[in-house]
């Protein structure tokens, strides 16, 4: 399937330059709860004479707001905050602070045609490209602001034209509330639509080819959300050290994911929509062919993962701000391109393995950004590439290019292609025989360095000593990097004594430096 993507690569550099956007602006109704309503900023958005204001979300870190303990408030950002519109041409965004006056910003990822600046104590940011922004504000006599209260603005293309409320196939919310509870069925060639001001509460689970997901609005499964938090501290209550165990995970086994697309679900597409406060998996599909376009995820529980797909699925143009692993190689062949990713404190950038024995290759990583939060603690094994145990996992062509990471990581590797038993998957009742595993990065930056500090049981042996990158492996099983034009730190690694700390290597590891 690689060449598939290669050719529609080569259609898109051989296509006529477009013609300049004429203006168009649409904003959408807030949601009209206070819950939702930020309280730190006040938005209004502008293209030429036309100034309307823009509805600002806020939702709350759920460990501050549900699981509040001391280390909460070092390790994860108090709330989140987004505003959501739709536009060609150029605007400009203006935000003002309500606790005090802006003294300066940063937008990121920062491509030709996006700029924000400080005038007056206020925020402009001029956006001439759709795209997914982060904007760290810095406030007069307020640290750390930039990243506990942290500004997105989702800038969206126009929509393509909308599905038509009440025609045969149509599952269409329009603005306001609606709750269509759990696992809300949807089944082959519907559509669903989630318009610009609508908050659907529920989940939603489709089969059949090719099903719909549009809109621009939100759909929130915090209701169950909850319900699963208040599980764990009911077991934490009853004297339970461990209240977040996978015997308590499995309980949501068949509620895992607030979209769920089964096996026969093919060649659906899910696009525009803001989906937050999982459960668990924001997004889990096992069908083939799906694309997702331009979707915001943004979840705040301890293994919210990203989107986890089955065969050739593309991920385009998305924002991703989740706990766990944002994407998760499980089978062959995915395109992920130009998305923004804001990584927090927990697992991996892209999980490859965590006791499995599947094997996948064709995967395509291109031009895209990773915003790290300042409180990173990465967990146990995981770097922004992970392998945290193999029972007989197998990577082949597989290559991240163009991916810039600003702030400091973990480590960008952490390759443990060896068999280690994990409390998420079932222990092998025959022998285990580890497989290659290959990567190819090139032109990739971390603004930052590698640092931290190791722990759990499976880092024992590393416990004292700086922080780096890994690749491990035993017996049969084999690991090979291809590192072309890979910089961390503004330094480009020409051998393994340029990295940071160094390469830690053992078993048969070949590292190919370009």
């Amino acid at each position: 399937m690689a060449y598939v993507f290669a050719a529609l690569a080569a259609l898109c550099v051989a296509a006529a330059p477009a013609a300049p956007a004429a203006n168009r602006l649409w904003v959408y109704p807030g949601v009209g709860h206070d819950e939702y309503r930020s309280s730190q900023y006040r938005l209004r958005v502008e293209q030429g004479a036309l100034s309307k204001p823009l509805f600002c979300y806020r939702m709350q870190s759920i460990w501050h707001h549900e699981y509040p303990e001391a280390w909460t408030r070092d390790l994860f950002p108090k709330e989140n905050h987004w505003a959501s519109f739709s536009f060609s041409g150029k605007v400009t965004v203006i935000a003002e602070p309500t606790a005090g006056q802006a003294t300066s910003v940063e937008v990121r990822p920062d491509p030709p045609g996006v700029a924000a600046s400080v005038q007056g104590g206020k925020v402009r940011v001029v956006i001439s490209r759709p795209g997914q922004y982060c904007l760290l504000v810095k406030l007069r006599g307020v640290a750390g602001n930039e990243f506990n209260h942290p500004l997105f603005l989702f800038a969206n293309p126009p929509e393509a034209e909308a599905p038509r409320k009440g025609a045969p196939g149509i599952h269409y919310f329009g603005p306001g509330v609606h709750d269509i509870g759990f696992k809300y069925p949807v089944k082959a060639g519907e559509t669903v639509y989630i318009a610009g001001g609508a908050l659907v509460k529920g989940s939603i689970a489709f089969t059949g080819d090719g099903v719909r997901i549009l809109g621009r609005g939100i759909l929130t499964d915090r209701k169950l959300m909850l319900e699963r938090v208040q599980s764990a501290l009911a077991a934490k209550a009853g004297g339970s050290t461990t209240p977040w165990t996978p015997k308590h995970d499995w309980m949501y086994e068949q509620k895992w994911a607030t979209i769920y697309g089964d096996w026969n679900a093919n060649r659906a597409l899910i696009e525009g929509i803001t989906i937050i406060e999982s459960p668990f998996c924001m997004v889990r599909t096992h069908g083939s062919g799906l694309t997702f376009r331009n979707v915001k995820l943004l979840g705040d529980l301890y293994n919210n993962n990203g989107i986890v797909s089955g065969l050739s699925h593309r991920i385009l143009d998305c924002f991703f701000k989740v706990e766990d692993d944002v994407f998760c190689w499980m089978s062959p062949v995915s395109e992920t391109r130009n998305c923004v990713i804001w990584k927090q404190d927990n697992a991996s950038l892209v999980m490859m393995g965590y006791g499995y024995d599947y094997a996948t290759s064709g995967h395509v990583m291109r031009d895209n950004w990773i915003i790290m939060d300042k409180t990173l603690v990465q967990n146990m094994a995981r770097g922004l590439f992970g392998l945290a145990s193999s029972t007989g996992t197998q990577f082949t062509d597989c290559r991240i290019e163009g991916l810039k990471v600003y702030g400091d990581t973990l480590c960008l590797l952490a390759i443990d292609n060896r068999y280690r038993p994990t409390p998420w998957s079932a222990t092998p009742t025959g022998e285990v025989k580890l497989k290659p595993v290959e990567l190819h990065l090139k032109d990739v930056e971390i603004t930052g360095t590698e640092k931290g500090s190791y722990w759990g049981a499976d880092m024992a042996d590393l416990i004292g000593t700086p922080m780096r990158s890994r690749l491990r492996t035993e017996n049969a099983g084999t690991v090979r990097i291809i590192l072309e034009n890979v910089r961390i730190n503004g330094k480009r690694l020409r051998s393994d004594a340029d990295w940071p700390n160094g390469l830690l290597r053992e078993g048969a590891v070949t590292v190919e430096y370009r």
